[in-house]
């Protein structure tokens, strides 16, 4: 079964994705959500400079034949120097090095964006995504029409053509409500069963864990994603969706200077297990340093869910600093590199375990 990522143009997320197994990857589309620079630090980067690291970086994660989706939402309606938008240099980037680069639109992109997206289709032939928000399911009566004016926009037909529902952050809704909005928006979607693929993504992951535990502590916290996907396999339903998800990061993009919350960082580390992720909070870094994550590998490691240092790169870079076989803690990067890496590996054997068979 299909598992689709949406992966961060992030260094950690990016290196999460390289250090995949190769048969794990053969089961993953990840969606690449390509940031802007970040305006922090001595020297930011110029725009032209962060996708041309991007791309290096996608191309280092993914050098094989399966596909990836790659968006520009969070970077905006910028226009390089050789008049090429963000989106259409980063395909065109990514296919002059063997990677299959699928551009991704919405229902209410920059007219500059969109015609980058007409252009890359209309030279490759790989196809369009388009990814519609909370807000376009909310009315599925609307869908038809909006749907149609989108693919003829684009002289784009569903058997060539990805679509991503994208819940993003999810709110507080109940499963109910949330599985009985998608069932109608499924329903509405005109030709559903002919589409590429039809995928559905979002996260109950918080930006703040502040509401999940005090720092110090450790919860759990409910893969609310999760279980709205599984829920959907008891609606009548007209196609059932492939599983995505924002991995353990937060959807939501937000950039902060560090340097001026330096004495409130400490360790954040997430565990995917089943239907709900194990969070663990540390203290200050500048108060208890980093080795608090040799208590919180081992935290993990004592979980009932634990995989095991087999498992995956993530997993068995937990188990080495459980066990005491590696004196060096780790920083956040590395941890994200280890929680993301293994959430990826667990998803793709977890759904390929399972025999949901909906409604048609």
């Amino acid at each position: 079964m299909l598992y689709s990522p949406v992966i961060k143009s992030k260094r950690g997320e990016l290196t999460a994705l390289r250090l995949l197994s190769r048969e794990t990857k053969l089961s993953v589309l990840p969606l690449i959500d390509v940031l802007p620079p970040s305006p922090f630090g001595d020297r930011p980067k110029a725009l032209v400079d962060q996708l041309v690291w991007v791309v290096a970086q996608v191309v280092a994660a993914w050098n094989q034949e399966q596909p990836l989706f790659v968006d520009s939402f969070d970077v905006g309606p910028a226009v390089l120097a050789n008049q090429q938008t963000p989106i259409e240099y980063l395909c065109r980037a990514l296919q002059a090095n063997n990677v299959k680069a699928i551009p991704v639109t919405g229902t209410q992109r920059e007219a500059s964006h969109d015609e980058g997206v007409a252009r890359i289709a209309e030279d490759f032939d790989g196809g369009i995504c388009f990814r519609l928000e909370r807000e376009d399911l909310l009315l599925p009566k609307r869908l038809p029409a909006l749907i149609t004016q989108r693919l003829d926009a684009f002289r784009a037909i569903p058997s060539k053509s990805d679509l991503i529902l994208d819940l993003r952050l999810l709110g507080e809704d109940s499963v109910e409500d949330q599985t009985l909005g998608l069932r109608k928006a499924l329903q509405a979607i005109p030709d559903v069963q002919l589409w590429r693929n039809v995928i559905l993504t979002g996260s109950a992951m918080p930006n703040s864990l502040l509401k999940v535990c005090e720092r110090g502590e450790s919860a759990f916290l409910e893969r609310r994603e999760m279980t709205i996907w599984s829920a959907l396999a008891a609606e009548v339903i007209p196609r059932y969706p492939a599983f995505g998800d924002y991995t353990t990061v937060p959807p939501l993009y937000a950039d902060m200077d560090t340097r001026t919350i330096a004495k409130h960082l400490g360790p954040n580390v997430k565990y995917t297990l089943k239907d709900q992720w194990f969070i663990s909070r540390g203290k200050s870094f500048q108060k208890f340093g980093s080795n608090q994550y040799f208590d919180i590998a081992q935290e993990i490691a004592a979980l009932r869910g634990f995989r095991g240092p087999t498992a995956s790169y993530g997993e068995r870079f937990i188990a080495d600093r459980a066990s005491g076989k590696i004196v060096k803690s780790g920083n956040p990067e590395q941890w994200i590199i280890a929680s993301v890496n293994s959430h990826i590996t667990y998803l793709v054997n977890h759904l390929q375990s399972r025999s949901i068979v909906p409604y048609k």
